[in-house]
């Protein structure tokens, strides 16, 4: 396991313990809300939900595939960019325009997506699940979770709007959590009661002194 990857054991649970939960949270820190993944995934880990494992990375490479083979389900999670066109939002229509957009992966069908489909170092999920499939022989749920931003200049705080996502996201994240964890154990996943956590704003600017 990777440095940037966090476990949180079953503790117990079942008599046979699963192999896993992961989140990937990916993008780039240092672009604005690109590094919504990142912020959501971390505000996972802070839960401790048991059989967990949270990987923080700057983007998918192939040894991701590696992780994704040890589990049963994988949650990516991105940042999903607003084109221009599209950012014409209000206060009321704004969560209607740009909902939070939560996709299945077919566990089978995914051979169109081979190790052709990476682009220098960079990839998609899709054909991290097709080499996860060639490492183990079968595929693992997967999910994607992509989170409508639109700010992706230099910097390393997220915007007012993405901040706002980051709850959301993680609880749509606690929710597949509950569905995995009551597969795994056969029961009902425990009653625990949690804050999703608000990634802290950017610190405000000291107004320049009048000449």
């Amino acid at each position: 396991m990777n440095a940037g990857a966090i476990d949180h054991g079953m503790g117990g649970v079942g008599e046979h313990a699963p192999r896993g939960f992961l989140v990937v949270g990916y993008g780039n820190r240092l672009r604005g809300d690109d590094g919504v993944g990142p912020a959501v995934a971390e505000a996972v880990a802070a839960l401790r939900l048991p059989g967990v494992q949270v990987d923080v990375r700057h983007q998918l490479t192939p040894e991701v595939a590696v992780e994704v083979a040890a589990v049963d389900t994988v949650v990516f999670v991105d940042a999903r960019r607003i084109e221009p066109q599209e950012n014409k939002m209000t206060p009321e229509s704004d969560s209607a325009r740009h909902p939070l957009w939560v996709r299945c992966l077919p566990r089978r069908g995914l051979g169109r997506h081979t190790r052709a489909s990476w682009t220098g170092h960079r990839s998609s999920p899709e054909p991290l699940v097709t080499l996860a499939e060639e490492l183990r022989g079968w595929s693992p749920e997967s999910w994607e979770v992509g989170i409508p931003v639109a700010e992706f200049g230099w910097g390393d705080h997220l915007s007012p709007e993405a901040r706002r996502e980051v709850p959301v996201a993680v609880e749509t994240i606690v929710n597949l959590w509950r569905a995995w964890y009551a597969r795994q154990s056969h029961e009902g996943a425990p009653h625990l009661s949690f804050v999703f956590p608000v990634p802290a704003a950017a610190p405000a600017q000291e107004a320049a002194p009048r000449a």
